[in-house]
């Protein structure tokens, strides 16, 4: 199962685009000789990839900050 998944930060008041990205997961899954069954590995890994994808995206941005992307200041 591959997931790509975009995303883009703006900020709020003018939505200028700060940081913007994109990121891929790619998962195996288990296809069984039952419809069922199958259906259901075929769900638990796109439930996967979805978690695995926001996790990523939550990295690159801890990232992005870490290393002093400017954040519009509070007013």
């Amino acid at each position: 199962y591959v997931l790509t998944a975009s995303y883009a930060l703006r900020e709020v008041k003018t939505s200028a685009l700060a940081k913007q990205g994109q990121v891929r997961v790619e998962l195996t899954y288990d296809s069984a000789d039952q419809p069922y069954a199958s259906i259901a590995a075929q769900q638990d890994a796109q439930d996967r990839a979805a978690d695995e994808a926001a996790r990523r995206i939550e990295m690159e941005l801890s990232v992005w900050l870490a290393n002093g992307a400017k954040v519009a200041s509070a007013k």
